[in-house]
This record gives C-alpha cells, sequence and structure tokens, in this order.
C-alpha cells in the first residue's frame, strides 16, 4: 500500500487511532515529485470541484488520483508490473453535480474500490 504524504497531512489534524497507524507506517506515505505535481495540476484544473477552496485541512485527493496515475505510467514497461489501485469511501457523484474521487479514476481509467473491496480482495479477516 502506498499513499501520498498529502493524506498524511490530512490524518495529522485529528489525533486518533488512524493517526497512531500512521505514523508507524511513515514508509507507506510517497512524497510529492515533479511528475506527480504535473498530474496534480492537470486533475485541479480538468475538475475544480474535486476540492474544496474552502475546506480547512488539506485535501489529497488529487495527489492520491495523481499518485496512482504516475506510479501505472512508470510500471507500464514492466511486464510483471503491479497496478495501482485507489481505494476510497466516495460513491461517484456525477450525478450530484460533485466530482468525487471514482470520476476521476474512471477519467484516468484506474480502478477504484471501496475499502470492503480491498478486505475482501486481500482475504483480511477482522
Amino acid at each position: 500500500m502506498i499513499a501520498p504524504h498529502e493524506v498524511f497531512k490530512e490524518v495529522e489534524f485529528k489525533d486518533d487511532e488512524l493517526l497512531q497507524w500512521a505514523k508507524r507506517h511513515r514508509h507507506m506515505f510517497r512524497k510529492l515529485d515533479a511528475e506527480q505535481a504535473k498530474k496534480v495540476r492537470e486533475i485541479s484544473e480538468t475538475f475544480p470541484s474535486l476540492t474544496d477552496p474552502n475546506k480547512e485541512i488539506p485535501d489529497a485527493d488529487p495527489f492520491i488520483i495523481a499518485l496512482a496515475v504516475v506510479e501505472n505510467e512508470s510500471q507500464q514497461q514492466d511486464l510483471f508490473a503491479r497496478q495501482c489501485i485507489v481505494v476510497t469511501q466516495e460513491g461517484r457523484g456525477r450525478s450530484k453535480g460533485k466530482i468525487q474521487i471514482p470520476d476521476v479514476c474512471d477519467h484516468y481509467r484506474l480502478e477504484c474500490i471501496a475499502t470492503l473491496e480491498l478486505f475482501r480482495r486481500e482475504n483480511w479477516k477482522f
């Protein structure tokens, strides 16, 4: 599992179990590089309603998608590469007038699944 560092920044705003888990797994949070930054700009320009400019905490949504797109593009030449899958609890929102992560994933042909589906695929039991 990987996530952009901007997800960690979102999690930092609430001192809870998720933050403690994130601190123990800092290695999974990827720093922003030039390719990701370029893709974040593209996503933000193409889908301006994906983020809320009035939100008080950082909004990692375009960074999540950019990381998956860039990772997948960089692995296209690798015969055994794994494709990044975006995991979110958001549903598709176009019908409601608000763009959501799955809508943007559709645009970039990224697979997007719910957290529960991740648990099923990984055969995690709780």
